[in-house]
This record gives structure tokens, sequence and C-alpha cells, in this order.
């Protein structure tokens, strides 16, 4: 298992393409987990993130900017909770199935196991890549593992947010 701190999420957006700060550290964590675990390959992947947060500083954004009579089309997709694993899976060739989770993630261990049971035991997948998204004022604390075995049991720490912002492993 792996944990990042971020405190300054970074953001790659352009003017033709919008995705919330939660989906562009999702994207760079996911990099560091493929990077650490090695022979991922990434069309037999699938990804999991859960995440009670998601985007919901773009949807805040949309509906202050909404108030106001202006608001843009491109923020609509970046404010879809899904982006936090589409963009990941776009950004690095996932092509296995992908789920974004919109829940607190110590809820959600029985889901994330049967998924991984299912997409290893009855797909092409060889790997699921699995991470749990915590935001903490202003920090953003994620765990995460690439489950290879359809038998995989979740580590219990990683579905626990344990004063997880304040003591972790490496920041960001």
């Amino acid at each position: 298992m792996k944990t990042a701190i971020y405190n300054d999420l970074p953001v790659r957006n352009r003017p033709s393409f919008y995705a919330t700060p939660v989906a562009w550290a999702t994207a760079d964590f996911v990099q560091s987990l493929i990077r650490d675990a090695g022979g991922v390959t990434p069309r037999h992947t699938g990804l999991i993130v859960v995440s009670d947060e998601c985007s919901l500083s773009t949807i805040r954004e949309l509906s202050s900017t909404a108030i106001h009579g202006s608001v843009s089309p491109l923020r609509f997709a970046g404010a879809s909770p899904s982006i936090v694993a589409g963009l990941p899976a776009l950004q690095h060739g996932i092509r296995g199935p992908t789920l974004t989770l919109t829940m607190p993630p110590q809820h959600a261990s029985i889901a994330i196991t049967a998924l991984i049971n299912s997409w290893i035991g009855h797909s092409n997948i060889s790997a699921v890549i699995v991470i749990a998204h915590y935001g903490q004022g202003g920090r953003h604390l994620f765990k995460g593992l690439v489950a290879r075995s359809a038998n995989a049991r979740l580590p219990q720490q990683l579905l626990q947010p344990a004063d997880a912002c304040a003591a972790a492993g490496s920041s960001s």
C-alpha cells in the first residue's frame, strides 16, 4: 500500500479541457502506483477510486458562477464525480473497467472487494488499482494499491481515515 499527501493539488487545465483538482491529483497518484508496481499492463487494468469529495470543489464553482448567469460548459464534465477515475484512466491508458464510488472510503470495502473479484475472476483484467481519497482541511490524502488476485483482501488501513492528513507517508 502506498500513501501520499497533497497540500496543493496539481492542475493542468487548458482552454479546451477541464478537470477538478482532485482528479489531477488522482492521476499523479495513479502514475506513482503504476511506476512502483511494475508489470502493470494498462489495457488489462481496472481502476476504482473511492472519495466522498470527488468533484465537490468544481460543483461549488459551478454553483457560484450560475448565480451570475454564466456557466462554462467545460466545467460540467469536470463536475462529474466520475472524472476522478476517468482522467487517470485517459492519461495512463487504462482500458479496463473504471469506477468512482462517491462515498466515504471506510464504507466501501465490501463493494471494492466484490468488484476486484468479479473483474479479475471473470474478465481479461489482470490488476485493479484501488485508491481511497480523504480530504481534510485543505489537505488531501491518497491511499492506494494494485490488487492482482481475484481473492485479494484489502488491507484494513487502506479504507480507514486514521487522522490521515495529520500523520502520513509521503507528501507532494
